[in-house]
């Protein structure tokens, strides 16, 4: 019995749980690189042990070409354009080869037969969820000690952006959850359809509890994506159930629009926090005058710096199209080379930090790299119907489209999408080649 329990499998499932829970909690750095360190382990021995599948990787083999062409890339603006060569390249070795080295020995793993589709994407979904239901304890214990539901809670995360960061991650696996159920009756979690609807109805009052925007967009893409979806293979069958949708999620929208009074201003903040160079205060909010809106009020200082320090990062690109050097801090030295301050900042938009960093051919290659993900993840879903591959699209377009107004593409939000868009693209092959096996 307990020989049954520590088998390599479990031990895995174990890791792999505890891992997505604690990479977005604070203080946990020694904690994610022992448990890096013990996925090593796992992988050596998986390898050794020699109880794997055939595992075809021909259909991935563009998006390796492309992240390993970017990853060279980044290496060699590092070594010879960085102006700090040395701090660039332990830039590069703590972004980009630790992961990298992780990802590699993930598909060792993954080959092992005892290692379960479904078991995987439901220790991710559950764990997960964990962090949305410590929320929505929060909020409950708040409600009946002062009467009212709080906004921007975060539970045990590290800060509101932590928790917000791992919404797509969530979603994406209850996208695909009902698309297959719809349209397969196919229940990759291991529960009815009653408990399933209520965990995402918990999911969405978290998310009104956590009020952040890019929560918001997250929601709305994959509305849209599974009303698109489901229409398109089912037609009239399924209008009931998708106005039945439409209607939950329109609601929720409107909450969160309604409870954040930044939306009222945004078109007007745009043209103010594009003119860079006669306001700015998104170099300095103490030290410059802070832009006012027509009814005398001081600009958002959130929507205006946001737009600001992507407008100034697009300008760094043009004029360093072969980039400043790898780095997280790309953008930050870029502002104190151009403008001797702005010192500590980066750009709130993973592509523009990216940009300034790698130039115009780090940037193409990296959109490759994502661009190929989403088009071959959903040609194999639109071919032969796989759940992995219909969760790696939603994975990679909602962190793609996040890239562009969140600086994503970096430390633990970085490794945490390769980690888990290379366990997705393995099983999404592993799940092709069951189905050939058995067919």
């Amino acid at each position: 019995m307990i020989k049954n329990l520590f088998t390599i499998h479990n031990i895995f499932l174990i890791i792999l749980s505890i891992l997505t829970v604690i990479w977005i909690m604070p203080h946990v750095t020694f904690f994610v690189n022992l448990l890096y360190f013990l996925i090593l382990l796992i992988a050596f021995y998986t390898f050794y042990e020699k109880k794997t599948i055939p595992l075809n990787i021909n259909y991935i083999i563009p998006i390796i070409i492309f992240f390993s062409c970017f990853v060279i890339w980044a290496f060699m603006t590092s070594l010879f354009i960085a102006n700090d060569t040395m701090n660039s390249l332990n830039e590069f070795r703590g972004q980009l080869l630790k992961i990298l080295v992780l990802c590699f020995s993930l598909y060792f793993i993954i080959k092992n037969r005892k290692i379960k589709i479904n078991y995987i994407v439901s220790i991710i979904f559950f764990s997960l969820l964990f962090h949305f239901l410590v929320v929505d304890l929060y909020a409950i214990k708040y409600f009946f000690d002062k009467g009212s539901f709080p906004l921007r809670i975060y539970g045990l995360a590290t800060g509101l952006d932590e928790i917000n960061f791992i919404t797509p991650f969530l979603l994406s696996i209850f996208t695909v959850e009902i698309i297959f159920r719809i349209l397969k009756d196919k229940y990759m979690l291991p529960i009815g359809n009653k408990i399933f609807g209520m965990l995402f109805f918990f999911t969405l009052f978290s998310l009104i509890i956590q009020a952040k925007r890019n929560g918001i967009f997250t929601v709305s893409f994959m509305f849209i994506s599974v009303i698109l979806i489901v229409f398109i293979k089912l037609r009239k069958k399924v209008i009931p159930y998708l106005l039945i949708f439409s209607m939950i999620i329109a609601v929720f929208i409107g909450i969160s629009i309604r409870d954040d009074s930044r939306w009222s201003s945004l078109f007007e903040t745009i043209p103010i926090a594009m003119d860079i160079e006669n306001n700015k205060a998104w170099l300095d909010w103490n030290k410059y005058e802070i832009p006012k809106l027509s009814d005398g009020s001081n600009i958002d200082h959130s929507t205006y710096n946001r737009i600001a320090w992507i407008t100034a990062g697009a300008q760094i690109i043009k004029e360093n199209p072969f980039g400043v050097g790898f780095g997280r801090n790309a953008f930050s030295h870029a502002l104190e080379a151009k403008y001797n301050e702005g010192a500590g900042r980066h750009a709130h938009s993973g592509i523009i930090d990216l940009g300034v960093g790698t130039g115009v051919i780090g940037l193409i290659l990296w959109i490759l790299f994502m661009g190929t993900i989403i088009y071959k993840s959903f040609k194999l879903y639109i071919q032969e119907n796989n759940y992995l591959a219909l969760l790696s699209f939603f994975l990679t377009s909602s962190f793609f489209s996040r890239s562009f107004v969140d600086s994503v593409i970096r430390d633990h939000m970085l490794h945490q999408f390769l980690f888990f868009i290379t366990i997705y693209l393995l099983l999404m092959l592993k799940e092709k080649q069951l189905k050939f096996s058995n067919s």
